[in-house]
């Protein structure tokens, strides 16, 4: 009986009117969303699985249902394991049928809708502009099977501003230059030239746990980009560890590996003392420390207000030594 169910679905789906127009019936869909999630609940998908939204979706020539599905972890690589135990336990269980075709299939049957006109989306827990760092979509295949397709994305990070002022009067130990000297030794080319050594000595150096962490300049002309990969304890500057990291490795080996982006803009000042302004824009994010992450396994340094806290101070200071380096003797 169990393995007459999907067949019975599936049919249901292919009996269903082909080419409905799917504009007027947002309410109900949106209506039938906790039932959906309560199958999902009572078939054990529930812990994992949760049912996000739907949607309506015009093209040139039909509309479609986009169903939206997250996990309980806002972690992509974590989702995405998530997902691979989910498809591979059912798979076990059913004797190699798929998980994709059962949840389509689920559509199907509470959203009344063709299979043809609906996509299913599968994506880590992430939101707004940072949403979707790993998806899987599920789309009608052939042969009445769905077809499922999955993609890491690009995420970028969160990031915060930190300006600092420089002028001729922050020079130090030197008289004062004039406004056309300073513009002359502290235009953005000689700035930018300045730098670059002193931020590869800065960040490229052996860790506490033995590694070495590697910096990559990304653009050097317009700003000054650049990317610091496997640091440790630079903006996470404590100890701490997770209970899985003790339980599979001294804490010596589990401080969390933390990757920078930084942009360096430079602005000249227009009140007539010829300084610039000089603002980096920081955006962190730190590993489980445990394994080295994945592209799309990264935590934001920005999500959580103590986290925000420290990326805030790490710029600051940060801003405090390059402000000194650029005007020391």
């Amino acid at each position: 009986m169990r393995h007459l169910i999907p067949l019975f679905l599936s049919l249901f789906s292919a009996a269903l009117p082909a080419q409905q127009n799917l504009l007027s019936s947002q309410p109900f869909f949106e209506a039938t969303l906790p039932q959906y999630q309560r199958w999902l609940d009572g078939c054990g998908l529930g812990p994992a699985l949760q049912l996000r939204s739907v949607e309506v979706k015009t093209t040139e020539s039909d509309t479609l249902l986009l169903v939206f599905m997250g996990f309980q972890s806002a972690d992509p690589d974590t989702a995405k394991a998530t997902w691979d135990r989910l498809r591979a336990d059912y798979a076990r269980k059913t004797k190699g049928e798929a998980l994709e075709a059962l949840l389509f299939d689920k559509i199907g049957w509470y959203f009344e809708v063709p299979r043809a006109q609906t996509r299913l989306y599968l994506s880590d827990n992430r939101l707004g502009s940072k949403a979707n760092c790993w998806e899987a979509r599920v789309l009608p295949g052939r042969d009445g099977q769905p077809l499922l397709q999955e993609k890491n994305y690009d995420c970028g990070f969160r990031s915060q501003d930190f300006p600092v002022s420089i002028g001729p009067q922050d020079l130090y130990g030197v008289a004062q230059p004039s406004v056309a000297a300073f513009q002359r030794q502290m235009d953005k080319k000689a700035v930018f030239q300045k730098l670059k050594p002193w931020l590869t000595q800065r960040f490229e150096k052996a860790q506490a746990d033995g590694g070495w962490s590697h910096l990559r300049f990304t653009d050097e002309w317009n700003t000054l980009r650049f990317e610091v990969r496997d640091l440790r304890q630079t903006v996470i500057h404590t100890n701490e560890s997770s209970w899985l990291c003790e339980a599979l490795c001294s804490c010596r080996t589990c401080q969390p590996r933390e990757l920078l982006e930084v942009t360096l803009k430079y602005l000249p000042l227009s009140d007539g003392t010829g300084g610039f302004e000089l603002t980096a824009n920081i955006a962190a994010k730190y590993g489980s420390g445990i394994w080295e992450p994945r592209t799309g396994g990264w935590h934001d340094l920005d999500d959580e207000p103590a986290k925000k806290d420290l990326l805030r101070k790490y710029g600051e200071g940060f801003m405090y030594d390059l402000k000194a380096f650029l005007t020391k003797p």
